[in-house]
């Protein structure tokens, strides 16, 4: 039996005391696909002025079984800074097959979303990257314009098909290995742009899923 492909998380965060204990819970109670594995799990907290520190250390002692690591800055460098000393990390101790999740601390993932993100890596070694698409819920609070907004991406989306490399910063997966020129640099385009815009040029195996997360 061939060895289990490995899931690392990231999750960067700033001043999310009220929802990075519901975001890590609902990723510990989301399954995996056959053939996947968790490896370590790395909240990266940049500055905050709240618990949010706090509270990801004491989720990591009540979940010993996670490997949650927490890194805690003592100056605020923006979220790429924490996506790029993610990747570096991986890069240092990941196998080369292994799969780096990224989500966002002030969301949760569906029950099923991890499966849908991450099997696509288990029979296809030259897919590099896929991201979670979401479907605005009646859990929106009445947020009008970003519920209009989470429409017209899923729409899009599902009208481009699974194959277009796209910006999806609150959940996506990527090997790092197959972009190894890549890296998150500081400045006005954001995270998931970058990304996108690196796998356009190197026409890099990518897919999107229907399976997301909610607000």
């Amino acid at each position: 039996m061939a060895n289990p492909l490995k899931a690392w998380l990231v999750v960067p965060a700033f001043e999310e005391e009220a929802t990075l204990a519901r975001c890590l819970d609902a990723v510990d109670h989301a399954a995996l696909p056959a053939g996947v594995e968790w490896g370590e799990w790395l909240v990266i907290d940049d500055a905050s002025t709240d618990a949010t520190s706090a509270i990801a250390k004491g989720w990591a002692d009540g979940h010993r079984l996670r490997h949650l690591k927490v890194v805690t800055k003592e100056h605020r460098q923006g979220k790429w800074h924490s996506l790029e000393q993610a990747r570096q990390r991986f890069l240092s101790f990941a196998g080369p097959d292994d799969v780096l999740v990224a989500i966002d601390a002030d969301v949760a993932v569906d029950t099923g979303a991890l499966v849908a993100l991450l099997a696509p890596f288990v029979v296809e070694p030259a897919l590099t990257a896929a991201w979670g698409i979401s479907r605005p819920t009646g859990e929106r609070r009445g947020r009008r314009a970003s519920t209009f907004q989470m429409q017209l991406v899923h729409d899009l989306a599902s009208e481009l098909g699974p194959d277009v490399a796209r910006a999806g910063g609150c959940l996506y997966a990527l090997r790092p290995q197959r972009l190894p020129d890549f890296a998150w640099e500081d400045g006005d385009v954001v995270d998931d742009l970058q990304l996108s815009e690196d796998f356009g040029y190197h026409e890099e195996l990518c897919r999107s899923v229907p399976e997301g997360w909610r607000g």
